[in-house]
């Protein structure tokens, strides 16, 4: 016969035992809760929703850089970000014939990815600049560079690009880069930029 402590004991494991089991159950609710919280959020009548966080679309300049980066991979191109200007740099023996103005082949199919790009893009403007080395005639070299950056703009025009968006230079020998006294930096000084930017107002 169970004596009156015996009970208790017994009492007391059946009472722990409901509370672990009561525990259990609450925890899976719970988990079950928070499960549901993550896909679903509930908002109580009335009250506002929480924002839901949205990805800044990318810039013009931004998509511009992506398609260009893609488009001209396999060209001589370099392609500098800025800031709010992209910069495309290629060597002028990548793009004209020697001592001519005449635009060599590959470099045509450069522009023509640079026109189709600029297309989507009206509010961009590009400003090509045509830079020789340090050797010969200062006017010359002025004179020489401005007459093929001005092919250059012709051929953007002739493809859709409407004149008040290019802007033609020619910058001779005014912006040297460095070693310019070697015959690598020569080569690097006789170059087409093209500086891509926001149309101004």
């Amino acid at each position: 016969m169970a004596t009156l402590q015996d009970r208790e004991t017994r009492g007391h494991h059946r009472h722990g035992r409901r509370l672990i089991a009561a525990g259990l159950a609450s925890a899976g609710w719970l988990l079950v809760a928070a499960c549901a919280t993550t896909h679903a959020p509930a908002t109580k009548a009335g009250a506002t929703p929480p924002p839901v966080p949205v990805v800044a679309a990318a810039g013009p300049l931004s998509a511009v850089e992506a398609r260009l980066r893609t488009a001209l991979a396999t060209s001589a191109a370099i392609i500098e970000r800025d800031g709010s200007l992209l910069r495309l740099r290629f060597p002028t023996h990548a793009a004209f014939a020697p001592d001519q103005s005449t635009l060599l082949p590959e470099f045509t199919a450069s522009l023509d990815e640079l026109a189709h790009v600029l297309h989507s893009q009206e509010q961009l403007a590009v400003t090509v600049s045509v830079y020789t080395d340090a050797i010969g005639c200062d006017t010359y070299n002025q004179q020489y560079s401005q007459q093929r950056a001005g092919v250059i703009a012709t051929y953007l025009a002739a493809h859709g690009i409407a004149a008040h968006r290019i802007i033609a230079r020619g910058g001779g020998e005014s912006v040297p880069l460095p070693a310019e006294n070697t015959p690598e930096g020569r080569d690097l000084n006789r170059r087409v930029e093209f500086s891509i930017a926001a149309l101004s107002s």
